[in-house]
């Protein structure tokens, strides 16, 4: 609609493309044309970590499957710990939504919801333009969501349960 030039954005996709039949999709052949969509493809994790620590917006997108409302893709981790703003294309209520509200990292919209994405898109450009877009500090935060703390959280389940069953 011309609100946002198309000097000052571009998509990059690293990894594989989860979705092929996106390919085709009339929006997504619409921004290939006006060139600002760049297709990596498959990198490094390091590589991988270095267009995420260069980024100004993390997108994350869920499967649109029965289901995924409880996946959540690993990235999404990596994606907590930059402290960059992560805007999410989910379910409502999904894992992932409530995951990102919960750690106040982004902002979290269905993706069925042209509107409401058109809306943050162009409220994400005017805050980069104007040199505002929020850092987040998750550190504390993550603290819980580590292997280390959830396996210790899941043995104390199994010994409770165990001395339940064994009482």
């Amino acid at each position: 609609e011309g609100s946002i030039s198309k000097n000052d954005i571009r998509f990059v996709f690293v990894g594989l493309h989860a979705y092929p039949d996106t390919k085709n999709d009339f929006y997504y052949q619409r921004l290939l044309k006006m060139k600002v969509i760049e297709e990596v493809g498959q990198v490094t994790h390091k590589d991988s970590i270095g267009y995420l620590i260069t980024s100004d917006i993390l997108l994350l997108g869920s499967a649109r499957t029965v289901g995924s409302d409880y996946i959540v893709p690993s990235k999404t981790y990596e994606y907590l710990a930059s402290g960059k703003m992560i805007l999410v294309l989910s379910y409502d209520g999904s894992f992932l939504t409530n995951l990102i509200k919960e750690m106040d990292s982004g902002w979290a919209i269905p993706f069925y919801d042209v509107e409401a994405i058109k809306k943050a898109l162009l409220e994400l450009y005017r805050l980069f333009k104007n040199n505002k877009l929020p850092q987040f500090n998750n550190d504390g935060k993550l603290e819980r969501l580590e292997r280390r703390n959830l396996t210790q959280k899941l043995a104390e389940l199994f010994d409770k349960a165990y001395e339940t069953t064994s009482n």
